[in-house]
């Protein structure tokens, strides 16, 4: 594994890399180990930050269930029997870019276009229903897509406004239903932005108005952020000020490795060479 760990005194990016090691490189990762390794990079009296570390590993591994990729015991960090990496690869992307961030290299994949069909099967897995990805790579204009959401959503298109021409997506990624299956309206939606990059909290805010003129919503819409850490308590206050829904890692993991849930198998393959890449 190929990516360092990058603040040394961050519990939650200790956490991360930790999750990572253990899916990628070690089935276990013991807390001598762990010490010795800040200790190589120049951390030490370490005794109370592994303390904070495990309780937060015990934190996240409570929130996954009993499904959950590793588990805490006495001596440390182990990665649950019959996981490998590829076969929960979007959930190490998660990992991967909550490390190192995105990076935008000319000519190159980035990931964060395979992150918004990631975020349209989770949103589409939590409602037990439809979601569709917005703007770009989409061959059609945003006004085309809207049209053709709001024929499956049995939604209504405003003839009074439409998108501009230069709008890509007015801050929505992807916008997720969940229908009665009766050919109409009046149902939960949600406009989803996806954020694959640390600093999540700064993306410039869906522009309700626009919205609410572009469909004449039958019911009110709620406004979602799916992002790659998992937060904790205080980020996750912080995060429900602003978002209706917030669906950060560990409500990926949730909604994509469920019983019963079907994977878009290209998609898994596509990420699986992209965290490859990342990786080596």
């Amino acid at each position: 594994m190929n990516i360092p760990l990058p603040d040394f005194n961050s519990i939650s990016q200790i956490c991360d890399w930790i999750e990572l090691y253990i899916l990628c490189d070690s089935t276990r990762l013991s807390k001598s180990k762990l010490n010795n390794l800040l200790n190589s990079y120049g951390v030490y009296g370490t005794d109370v930050l592994i303390t904070d570390v495990m309780a937060e590993l015990s934190r996240r591994e409570f929130m996954m269930g009993e499904g959950s990729a590793f588990r805490i015991d006495n001596r440390g960090v182990i990665r649950r029997n019959g996981y490998i990496w590829e076969d929960i690869p979007e959930y190490v992307m998660c990992l991967i870019f909550s490390l190192q961030g995105v990076k935008k290299i000319k000519g190159d994949d980035d990931g964060t276009k395979l992150f918004e069909r990631i975020g349209k099967d989770v949103i589409a897995s939590y409602l037990d229903g439809k979601a569709i990805v917005l703007g770009f790579p989409n061959d059609t204009g945003l006004n085309q897509q809207l049209i053709d959401f709001s024929i499956a959503s049995n939604e209504i298109k405003s003839k009074d406004r439409n998108p501009a021409n230069t709008d890509k997506d007015k801050g929505v990624d992807i916008i997720g239903w969940k229908s009665h299956s009766d050919k109409r309206n009046n149902q939960i939606v949600l406009l989803i932005q996806a954020a694959a990059g640390y600093h999540w909290n700064l993306k410039k805010a869906i522009s309700k108005n626009a919205w609410r003129d572009f469909i004449l919503w039958s019911a009110p819409f709620n406004i979602g952020i799916i992002i790659v850490s998992t937060l904790d308590e205080i980020k996750f206050e912080k995060a429900r000020d602003d978002y209706d829904n917030v669906f950060d890692r560990i409500r990926i993991f949730i909604a994509l490795y469920k019983k019963n849930h079907t994977i878009d198998n290209e998609l898994r393959q596509l990420v699986r060479e992209w965290c490859v890449k990342e990786l080596n």
